[in-house]
């Protein structure tokens, strides 16, 4: 038996036995009602899915982590260009690298004045609305800059888009990445907020470092496709724009969740960047651990997972022909 089919097995028997033992939080209403049957239906149900997906995951193991195993194999030079692209970015201003954080500072003032006290929302579940607004605002911050700017990735590079031998796999790793060092920056920042508003530091917050990865990866999986596209399609970063915009509202990163009617919130929680954003709050503000969301996390990893695979095969198929269109 080959390894990775051993390894999707005992993955695939310890995660059908989590979502056995977790928590009732699936994210979709019951399939049917009726109590206990009912949620044990819906178990079942998950755990059906599940198994088709490791199925389908051990069989195209190769093809889904095949860009991502390049930008392992380059890290050096990966993770090297992303700290110049970082720095470059803001070269010739009088403020530099500041500017990184000057407009994002700007936006998350700004919303909590006006949600705050114009709008007069006040504490959320005990805890400062200025701190519950940073821990969806942060994570978001990161998604939409990665996703807009690695859709622009193979355009800004495309004098390396043209040599032969440069993997060009990297180069929108290289913007994600780059997005990733304002992240952690800012992550520092938040913090320091945090613990002057009395929210010390405690072992949930190190969980930050699985919802970050889960960032990273959802936006990789999401620039793989867009940035092959767009040099087909010139249109593609203005309608990226659009959807990041929408995506902003439609995603609870200003209003609180709890407003939605149960039986509409499982649309909200489509949304990938839905996952990453309450866990990020579940670690700092409310102490919840990873698997008490199980069937959450189930469904972001499917959803992530079919992406990749479909991001990968966009851009494996569209690579022979990028030095033409650049």
């Amino acid at each position: 038996m080959k390894r990775q089919y051993l390894i999707v097995l005992m993955a695939a028997v310890f995660l059908n036995a989590l979502i056995f033992i977790a928590p009732d939080t699936a994210p979709f209403p019951d399939l049917i009602h009726g109590g206990y049957f009912s949620s044990i239906m819906t178990r079942v149900i998950w755990s059906a899915l599940f198994d088709i997906l490791m199925v389908f995951f051990a069989v195209k193991a190769q093809a889904i982590f095949d860009l991502p195993y390049e930008v392992i194999m380059n890290r050096r030079i990966t993770f090297n260009l992303a700290k110049n692209d970082f720095k470059v970015k803001y070269v010739g201003s009088y403020l530099g690298v500041f500017w990184a954080f000057i407009n994002p500072l700007v936006m998350i003032i700004l919303y909590w004045i006006v949600f705050q006290y114009a709008f007069h929302s006040g504490d959320v579940d005990d805890h400062p609305f200025v701190l519950w607004l940073m821990a969806g605002m942060i994570p978001w911050f990161f998604i939409q800059e990665a996703i807009q700017n690695g859709t622009m990735a193979l355009m800004e590079y495309s004098y390396l888009v043209k040599k032969v031998l440069f993997k060009i796999s990297i180069l929108p790793a290289i913007k994600v990445f780059s997005a990733f060092i304002i992240h952690l920056a800012f992550m520092v920042i938040m913090f320091i907020i945090f613990t002057l508003f009395g929210e010390f530091p405690s072992l949930y917050w190190l969980q930050l470092i699985y919802y970050a990865a889960c960032a990273i990866v959802l936006t990789l999986a999401i620039v793989y496709a867009t940035s092959a596209i767009q040099l087909f399609i010139r249109d593609l970063t203005q309608f990226v724009g659009v959807v990041l915009m929408i995506l902003t509202w439609a995603t609870p990163i200003m209003w609180n969740p709890s407003v939605v009617s149960p039986k509409a919130m499982w649309i909200f929680k489509l949304n990938p960047a839905y996952y990453v954003i309450t866990g990020y709050r579940d670690s700092l503000l409310y102490h919840i651990g990873l698997f008490a969301r199980v069937a959450n996390m189930l469904y972001f990893w499917t959803f992530v997972i079919v992406l990749l695979t479909i991001s990968s095969s966009v851009f494996k198929k569209l690579q022979p022909h990028f030095a033409d269109i650049i």
